[in-house]
């Protein structure tokens, strides 16, 4: 699954979503995603909700404006996320999240990610909520402007 500039619900098996799923304007020029595997996402400025087998998730979730010029995203292996400018929200199997998660405006040119193998995350000016097998997470996670080259 690819998702850039949106959201994602329910990807999930089993998933239950409930509440208020947001995302404002963003921009770019260019943009190159490539992935493979099974249960394999990549979300470039956006959301992901519920990749989990059995997540459940409830609350507000917002992303602001973000810009850059290119991007070049690659993943692979089952269970693999890249995240750049974005939240993630039980990647876990029976992970329970709840409450608000923001992150605000962040500024780059160019960035190149590359994961694989099994359970691998890279988050880049982002969140990441509940990548353990019974993580459980509540609250507020916030995350301010980030600058680099």
């Amino acid at each position: 699954m690819v998702v850039i500039s949106g959201y994602n619900v329910r990807s999930a098996h089993t998933g239950h979503h409930r509440g208020l799923y947001r995302q404002q304007r963003t921009q770019w020029p260019s943009s190159r995603v490539m992935t493979s595997a099974a249960h394999t996402m990549v979300v470039i400025s956006g959301h992901t909700v519920g990749i989990a087998h059995t997540g459940h998730h409830r609350g507000v979730y917002r992303q602001q404006r973000t810009h850059w010029s290119s991007l070049w995203v690659k993943t692979s292996a089952a269970h693999t996320l890249v995240m750049i400018v974005g939240y993630t929200v039980s990647s876990a199997h029976t992970g329970h999240d709840r409450g608000l998660y923001r992150q605000q405006r962040t500024q780059w040119p160019s960035s190149r990610v590359m994961t694989s193998a099994a359970h691998t995350m890279v988050v880049i000016s982002g969140h990441t909520v509940g990548i353990a097998h019974t993580g459980h997470h509540r609250g507020l996670y916030r995350q301010q402007r980030t600058h680099w080259s």
